[in-house]
Order: structure tokens, then C-alpha cells, then sequence
């Protein structure tokens, strides 16, 4: 008879997650569809998706971790799971950019899903969990938080970045660690190998999770303290036997922990043959300070472009605060062992939040538009942050009129859609050039194979390496180092601009690329002599590169030339502008191909 009477509870709860879920998965595709309006119906993503194909086409294609075909074996990429997520693709479709869309649609859905369901599972306060209406609040609250995003929406999905993948792994690795620690009940095996998998989820997804990793381990074993001290006539209601309980509960993910990371760092040492990315020497500075520097500008801009942000953020640090002290016992613990847990799991998901804001201000932030670092923290800055504040006005306003109490709730909102810069109608201003750099950089790499038809072909000096990297056939020597391990070990501060600071001249002219710089010129700009090539002084471009323009060595070294494109030569000839080497330029008129070398300042 119990199995009879519960079966219907079970069928509804189960109808009710369907429902979750298929809501959040279509919202997910409206708010995707209505960024992929706003930003020119980019199916390329930006400039660095298309470093992640690279490298998945030629994983694909047998030859490993390179980044063009016979080259060095090198990290370029920062996620190695979205790398293999990618060279999956490619083996399936030789578009993969509907399958890597739909992946981080769906990677969006469910991290929204999960959030929906925690927030109406026992986390959430007891008042608000009372009613169905609530339920349906949360969900609302929910999704406005992340689809009104336009940030949010676009880097999680459109961008074909990992940041969706990663995204999902901070958002359900932190809730799943803050149940564990805060749970009354001892920590069963399948539990901690459950965290055991969100490690290995983490690690394999971003360099960070080595970070992140540790905030867990660290709030689990001080969470598993203060639930074992909460439980009175146990062993771990002493001093020393909450202590010894809770190592012995943590041990599997700390062990876990600790081979997954050895191991990850044994491969990149046998195979690359350095204990973390190249991206994290070409990009990183080793200066502390500067990096704080730097860090706490982006910190601040973020601030500036998302009020509530910093909202969330002082109460993130808060109850970090809180969660510290009641672990050291500096506070005394709640006297209800419910109220108990539902605050440590809060405070716990707070620690997470934090770190995952803490990591990019430690590493000197981010050179892209709209805050991409910050952006996989955004839900647990509902969660831990917001939450608590809608909570404690919900519950003040609970004996109120029920239009006073929407009045609030609508200022609230409206606030939201106010203080948040820029919004979706503004968003193509800050974001388009990066799926410009793509594209265009497709057509050039298509382009440069027609000029040099056979299988030896030129080696390109390339700035940004994404969209070109994936299309071109021949060499490719990135200039900023992420994708070249001389280049991005090369000796410097790494000062200047941000993640393009490793260019080094010396190396520049060991690896003496045949052609410099290609890029497409506007038919109306095109240069007239060799000033014209030259990166405007003070520019981004002019301080990545270190002047090297006016060196006497590039210039007796390359001729800067404008080459028309074959097919274009009888219409409005599209040109491409680059520094060659006289021996590629012989090459090319050899083919009948239009160069004009430009003239320079003394002719």
C-alpha cells in the first residue's frame, strides 16, 4: 500500500523535472537565438574557438597535439576536455560548429536546471519551500538571472569557448561538495567517489580547477568539522574526534585529488614536456603585484558593468568569513542541526563562488570584452549571493499585501535590467570584432592555400592564429607565443598588453617566418607604402610586437607587399596586405600572381 501511495508523489515529481528541464533547455535556445541576432549570425565563433578545432582537426586526423601539420607538440589550449570535445566533433561532421552549439546549449540548459532544482531542494530556506508558487519563483528568478544576461549568454554558447563546459563542472562540482560537507549524516563511499568524478571533471576542463580543487577539499574537510560538531554523543562531537572524523571522510577525494592532478601533470611532462600549459607561460606575468594590478582593473570594471555583481560579491565574503570562523570555532554553530546544514551548504557554495572570482584576479584578469573569466561564477553568484538577500526580504514581506510585495520584486528586477552595461541591444559593439577576427581569418588561411597550391608551403608570423590556424595547410609561428613553445617561454615580464606580451625579437628572427602580419585591406585603405603596414604608434598591435617594424633587421629582412587575390583581379579586387620575404614574393609572380612590393620612405 506505501508503494501504491507513493507512486503518484514520484510520477509528479518526476513530470515536474521534465518540465524543469524542457523549459530551461527552450529558454536557453531563445536567449542563444536572440544573441546569435545581435552578433551577425556568427556560426564561426571567435578568434580562440577556432585554436581549439585546430587542434581538435589534427587530433582527428591522427597527428596529436599540434598545432599545424609535422610541428612541435605544444598546449596551446586551455581546456583539454573541450579540445577532445571538439576533435570528437570533427570526427562526426566535418562542420562541427552546429554539434559544439547545441553541446553548450544544452551545457547552459542544465546548468540552469541544476540551479532550479537545488533552489527548490532542501538548500533553500524552509518559508520559501512551503508553497508551489515558490517553485515557480525560484524558476523565474532563475532564468532571469542567466538568460538576461547578454554576457553570460554569449560566452557560454556562442563563442564555442569552453567556458560553457566549465560553467557546468563549477556549478554542479560546488553544490555537490557543499551537500557533502554540510550533510549530518556520515559521508557514504558513493558519495565520495561521486566527488571523486567532479574532480576529474574540473581538472580535465580548466587549469583553474587545480585552484578551485582545493577550495573543495579545504571546504569539505572544515564543513565535515563543523557538521561532526554539531552532532551531539558522537565521536566527532569532540574536539579531536571531529577532526579525525572528518580526514577520514575526506580521504578519497584528497587521494583522488592528488593522482588525478599528478597524473595530468605526468602526461603534460612526458608529452609536452612542461608541468602546465603554454598558454600559462606566454600569458601570465610572474610578477605577483602586476598581476594584482591588472586583476583588481578587471575586478573593478566588472563591478562597474554588473552593480548586483558586487553586490553578491560582499556577501560572498561574508559568508566565507562565516563559514571560517564557525570552522575554527570562533562562532558557535546554529542550534537547529537543519538550520545548520542549510547554512553551511550556502556558505560553502560561497567559498567556490569566491575562489572562481579570485583565480583571474590572481592571473591578471582577461584582455577580452565582457568579463569572459568572470562569467562561469555568474550562478553561484545567485545562488550564494543574491539568494540569501531575496530570501531575507521574501521572508520580511511574507506578511505583507501581495502587491507590495510584487511592487518590491519589480524594482528589483528593473534594477537588474538598469545597472547591467551594455545591454542586448549594445552588445555587437564589444563582441563582434572577435567573431570578425574568425571569420576573416578563415577566408585568408582558404586564401593563402590557393597562392601556394603544393604541399611546401610558407611559413606564416600570425597574431591572431585562430580562424587562419584552422584553414591554412602550411606552418604557422604564433607571435604571441600561445601556440609556439619558444615564443611563449621566452624570457620577459610579460607587461603590456594583456595575454599578448610574450613576443620576444630575438626568438622572432630564430623562427623567421616567410610572411609577417597577413590581413585583408579594405579597398578604400589600401597601404600606398610600407608606413602604411606599420601598427599604429601607441596602438595594441605596435606594443605587442615591440616596434619591430622599425627595426633595420625586419626591414632588410621582409618587403611589405600587397597581393590581389586571383579570383577578385578583374572585379573589386580583394587584397591582401603582409610583410614577405623577396624569395615568397619571386615565388608568387613566378605563379602570375599580382604582388606590388610598396615602396619605402627613402624611395
Amino acid at each position: 500500500m506505501a508503494t501504491l501511495s507513493e507512486s503518484p508523489s514520484n510520477t509528479e515529481h518526476g513530470s515536474r523535472t521534465i518540465c524543469w528541464l524542457c523549459a530551461s533547455l527552450l529558454l536557453s535556445i531563445l536567449a542563444s537565438w536572440v544573441a546569435y541576432q545581435q552578433i551577425d549570425r556568427p556560426l564561426t565563433g571567435i578568434d580562440d574557438a577556432n585554436i581549439f578545432l585546430t587542434y581538435g582537426q589534427h587530433l582527428a586526423e591522427g597527428d596529436g597535439f599540434v598545432y599545424y601539420r609535422g610541428g612541435e607538440r605544444v598546449e596551446g589550449f586551455t581546456s583539454l576536455l573541450w579540445t577532445l570535445l571538439c576533435g570528437l566533433c570533427l570526427l562526426l561532421s566535418k562542420q562541427p560548429e552546429p554539434l559544439l552549439l547545441g553541446i553548450n546549449i544544452g551545457l547552459l540548459s542544465s546548468t540552469i536546471f541544476l540551479l532550479i532544482r537545488y533552489l527548490q531542494g532542501p538548500g533553500s530556506p524552509a518559508e520559501l519551500r512551503a508553497s508551489k508558487t515558490s517553485h515557480y519563483g525560484f524558476a523565474l528568478i532563475v532564468w532571469g538571472w542567466c538568460l538576461l544576461n547578454p554576457k553570460f549568454v554569449i560566452w557560454t554558447t556562442l563563442t564555442l569557448m569552453d567556458i560553457g563546459l566549465w560553467c557546468f563542472a563549477l556549478t554542479c562540482g560546488s553544490i555537490a561538495f557543499a551537500k557533502a560537507a554540510s550533510s549530518q549524516k556520515p559521508l557514504s563511499r558513493g558519495t565520495s567517489w561521486s566527488l571523486c568524478g567532479y574532480l576529474a571533471l574540473a581538472l580535465l576542463t580548466r587549469p583553474e580547477a587545480m585552484l578551485i580543487g582545493l577550495v573543495w577539499l579545504s571546504g569539505l574537510l572544515l564543513g565535515r568539522h563543523q557538521s561532526q560538531r554539531a552532532l551531539p554523543g558522537t565521536e566527532g562531537s569532540s574536539g579531536r574526534g571531529a577532526i579525525r572524523a572528518a580526514l577520514r571522510e575526506s580521504c578519497i577525494p584528497v587521494i583522488a585529488y592528488l593522482v588525478l592532478l599528478g597524473s595530468l601533470t605526468g602526461f603534460r611532462l612526458l608529452y609536452f614536456g612542461y608541468p602546465l600549459p603554454n598558454t600559462f607561460y606566454a600569458k601570465v606575468s610572474p610578477n605577483l603585484l602586476y598581476n594584482l594590478k591588472l586583476g583588481l582593473g578587471y575586478l573593478r570594471g566588472f563591478f562597474l558593468d554588473q552593480l548586483w555583481a558586487s553586490i553578491a560579491c560582499v556577501v560572498l565574503g561574508l559568508r566565507t568569513c562565516r563559514f571560517i570562523a564557525r570552522s575554527f570555532g570562533w562562532l558557535k554553530l546554529p542550534s537547529s542541526s537543519a538550520q545548520a546544514e542549510r547554512l553551511l551548504q550556502g556558505d560553502m557554495i560561497a567559498l567556490s563562488a569566491l575562489a572562481a572570482i579570485a583565480a583571474p584576479v590572481l592571473t591578471g584578469g582577461d584582455h577580452f570584452a565582457l568579463y569572459r573569466f568572470f562569467q562561469p561564477a555568474w550562478p553561484l553568484l545567485l545562488v550564494a549571493g543574491i539568494f540569501p538577500l531575496l530570501s531575507k526580504i521574501t521572508t520580511r514581506w511574507s506578511t505583507q499585501p501581495r502587491w507590495l510585495a510584487g511592487l518590491v520584486l519589480s524594482l528589483l528586477l528593473s534594477s537588474f535590467y538598469c545597472c547591467q552595461r551594455p545591454w542586448w541591444n549594445g552588445i555587437e559593439t564589444d563582441i563582434q570584432v572577435e567573431f570578425d577576427f574568425a571569420r576573416s581569418g578563415r577566408e585568408l588561411g582558404t586564401e593563402l592555400n590557393a597562392f601556394f597550391p603544393g604541399e611546401q608551403k610558407p611559413a606564416l608570423g600570425i597574431i591572431t592564429t585562430g580562424g587562419i590556424g584552422y584553414t591554412y595547410q602550411g606552418p604557422l609561428i604564433d607571435l604571441m607565443g600561445l601556440n609556439s613553445v619558444r615564443m611563449g617561454h621566452s624570457p620577459g615580464e610579460r607587461r603590456g598588453n594583456k595575454n599578448h606580451a610574450a613576443f620576444h625579437q630575438e626568438v622572432f628572427f630564430q623562427l623567421s617566418p616567410d610572411l609577417v602580419d597577413p590581413r585583408f585591406v579594405d579597398q578604400n585603405a589600401v597601404p600606398k607604402n610600407h608606413q602604411d603596414l606599420i601598427p599604429p604608434s601607441g596602438g595594441f598591435w605596435e606594443g605587442a610586437l615591440q616596434q619591430i617594424h622599425h627595426s633595420r633587421k625586419f626591414q632588410a629582412t621582409y618587403r611589405p607587399a600587397i597581393i590581389t587575390c586571383r579570383e577578385q583581379e578583374e572585379a573589386t579586387g580583394r587584397q591582401i596586405a603582409v610583410w614577405c620575404k623577396p624569395a615568397v614574393i619571386r615565388q608568387l609572380k613566378e605563379r602570375n600572381i599580382a604582388v606590388e612590393v610598396l615602396p619605402t620612405a627613402q624611395q
